[in-house]
């Protein structure tokens, strides 16, 4: 949709977003995603993207903001992991991507999380299996000192009878070039603006 930054773009060429932000068609030079977790349901609305300013409607206003690593790409710094019993520290850069459903994560702790639910994981696909009837606690990421925790509601969905995928998959940091990935089951949890103006990304708590 064209939501990038330019220097991130095919030869250079200017985003849609960065071409409305360059002639001042919006108040700001940001724009906010909201998720509804109901939205893949037939007459459903799937979610809103506000562009140019904060969404007042489905957000709370107390968004915590953080500022970019990378000048190409929304990536912010991710303290730690918790889950369960298991936390990890080690620091790592997150990229934050409206494009797919998927918890991207290191190899260690991804499998960590597998042991511990007991699903299984396909290597070819990069899908995790887990019965629908697995229950566990939330995840914990903590940025910048602040905890944020995805619940099992936004990380399952329902294949078939009893058979449900888990939005989680072990990432080459190598290859992709950041550590984490957080897809829909993040901007479900957390209201988010890109902020390209001030170089940084803001999360509040959905209020709908």
């Amino acid at each position: 949709m064209g939501l990038g930054f330019q220097e991130n773009a095919d030869g250079n060429v200017v985003p849609p977003l960065i071409n409305a932000i360059n002639q001042g068609l919006l108040d700001e030079p940001l724009f906010t995603v909201y998720l509804n977790k109901e939205g893949s349901q037939e007459y459903t609305m799937g979610g809103v993207i506000t562009y140019g300013a904060l969404d007042t409607v489905h957000c709370s206003q107390d968004f915590s903001y953080y500022p970019l690593t990378s000048t190409k790409q929304f990536l912010i710094k991710l303290d730690s992991v918790t889950f369960g019993s298991h936390s990890f520290s080690t620091g790592w850069n997150v990229l934050i991507d409206t494009s797919t459903p998927l918890f991207g994560g290191p190899p260690n702790i991804i499998e960590t999380i597998r042991e511990t639910l007991g699903g299984t994981y396909d290597d070819d696909q990069g899908i995790f299996y887990i019965n629908c009837n697995a229950t566990f606690e939330p995840i914990f990421f903590s940025i910048n000192g602040k905890q944020y925790p995805i619940k099992q509601e936004q990380l399952m969905f329902q294949l078939e009878p009893g058979k449900c995928i888990l939005w989680l998959t072990k990432l080459d940091a190598e290859y992709a070039g950041f550590d984490w990935l957080f897809g829909y089951s993040w901007i479900r949890s957390f209201c988010t603006v890109f902020d390209f103006g001030q170089k940084r990304i803001g999360f509040a708590k959905t209020i709908l």
